[in-house]
C-alpha cells in the first residue's frame, strides 16, 4: 500500500490509503498526498501530487481558476490535472509543513517573493498563515499553498487596499516564520484547536445518536 500524508489544519497524520475530511468554514475537502504514485496527466512522472476533492462545484471552480493563474511560478502549487465531473484537482509541490528546524535563513526574502508573484498574477491569497507554507528540505525553497479563499485583485482604490492588506499579512507571516518561539506557539495552538474541534464533533455525534 502507498503511504499517504494528510494535512489537516496544520497537523500531520501518517496514514495508509486513507482519506481525511479537512474541516473548513464553507465546505469540506479531502486532501491526500500520494508518494511514489504518478499523476494521471503524466503516467511516466514520479512527482508526488496532492489530490483534492470538493463537495461543492463553486469551491472547486474557484480554486481551479486561481491555480490556472499561478501556473509557472515555482513558489505556488502547479495544477497537473483536473476532473470536472468528479470535482477533483491534482496539484504538485515539493515540501512539508514548516517547522523551526526547517525554516531557511532567507525566509523574509522568500516571503517577499510571494508578494511579488501574487502581485504579478493579481491575486489576494486571504489565508496567509504558517500552515499554508511548505518548505523543500533539499533546496530550502518555501512554497505558498491553498488558494481556496483567494480572490482576484480589483482595479482602482479597492485594488490598492487589497494589495496593502496583503503586504501587511505577509509581513506578519514572515515575523512568525522567522521567530522560532512564535512558530512553535502557533503550531501548538493549531494542534489544540484541531483536538478541540475533533472532540466537539464526537460530542455532537453522540448527542444526535442518543436523541
Amino acid at each position: 500500500m502507498n503511504q499517504c500524508q494528510t494535512i489537516c489544519d496544520g497537523k500531520i497524520f501518517w496514514l495508509l490509503n486513507q482519506d481525511v475530511l479537512v474541516p473548513r468554514k464553507c465546505t469540506q475537502s479531502i486532501i491526500r498526498l500520494c508518494r511514489r504514485q504518478t499523476s494521471p496527466s503524466s503516467p511516466t512522472s514520479s512527482t508526488p501530487y496532492i489530490q483534492k476533492t470538493y463537495h461543492t462545484a463553486s469551491e472547486y471552480k474557484k480554486e481551479k481558476r486561481m491555480l490556472l493563474r499561478v501556473q509557472g511560478y515555482s513558489c505556488f502549487p502547479q495544477l497537473q490535472h483536473y476532473m470536472d465531473a468528479k470535482l477533483e484537482l491534482h496539484m504538485s509541490y515539493k515540501g512539508l509543513p514548516v517547522t523551526p528546524a526547517t525554516i531557511p535563513t532567507d525566509c523574509k526574502h522568500q516571503v517577499k517573493n510571494f508578494y511579488t508573484a501574487l502581485a504579478k498574477v493579481n491575486i489576494q491569497h486571504n489565508d496567509l498563515v504558517p500552515h499554508n507554507v511548505v518548505v523543500n528540505c533539499h533546496s530550502n525553497q518555501l512554497s505558498l499553498i491553498d488558494f481556496g479563499r483567494s480572490k482576484k485583485i480589483k482595479t482602482g482604490d479597492k485594488g490598492t487596499k487589497q494589495r496593502a492588506q496583503q503586504l501587511v499579512e505577509l509581513n506578519a507571516l514572515a515575523l512568525v516564520l522567522c521567530n522560532h518561539d512564535r512558530l512553535e506557539w502557533y503550531q501548538r495552538e493549531q494542534l489544540n484547536k484541531t483536538a478541540a474541534n475533533m472532540k466537539n464533533k464526537r460530542t455532537t455525534k453522540k448527542q444526535v445518536y442518543y436523541n
